[in-house]
């Protein structure tokens, strides 16, 4: 009987070697199967013909190309200068720059309008240096950036801040 008993134990080990080695076929004929159907997917077709390139994106809209309401929701968000990383924020028809800091040290508030590419920050703080006077910029966004040009503007702590490249936080 004792015979009996190791003969079938092997015979049980083989199987299961057997299943696992089927199983992982199995698995890798699955995986093949979806790379191919991905990849195939990936394939344009035109005119019933399947072409091998890349789908690309849209071409950009040029910033004239929107209506005022348009170029300002593009302009909306958070946006943080390479030059010494201070925030600009622009909701809507408000902004405000900070310097981030453990006081938040806030360096202007106001107003914004945009028309084509060109961006004007009006400060409505109380104490601020700039008070109302406007300061008008130029603007050229690409992707995650925007780059402020300065046009005219007399404040010097608001152009200082503003003309630089910023990138969307």
């Amino acid at each position: 009987m004792a015979k009996r008993k190791t003969q079938s134990h092997k015979k049980k080990k083989n199987n299961s070697f057997i299943i696992f080695f089927i199983v992982i076929v199995v698995l890798a004929l699955v995986a093949y199967a979806i790379t191919y159907l991905v990849t195939q997917s990936e394939k344009e077709v035109v005119n019933n013909t399947i072409v091998n390139e890349p789908i690309t994106a849209k071409p950009k809209t040029k910033i004239e190309d929107l209506s005022p309401a348009e170029q300002r929701v593009v302009l909306d968000g958070t946006w943080a200068s390479y030059n010494d990383g201070a925030m600009l924020t622009i909701k809507g028809l408000n902004y405000t720059i900070e310097l981030p800091n453990v006081e938040g040290t806030m360096i202007g508030r106001g107003r914004v309008v945009v028309l084509d590419n060109k961006i004007t920050f009006v400060n409505t703080d109380q104490d601020s240096q700039c008070s109302i006077k406007p300061g008008i910029y130029r603007f050229i966004l690409d992707d995650e950036e925007v780059t402020f040009e300065k046009i005219d503007d007399n404040c010097s702590t608001r152009s200082g801040k503003i003309e630089a490249t910023w990138f969307r936080v």
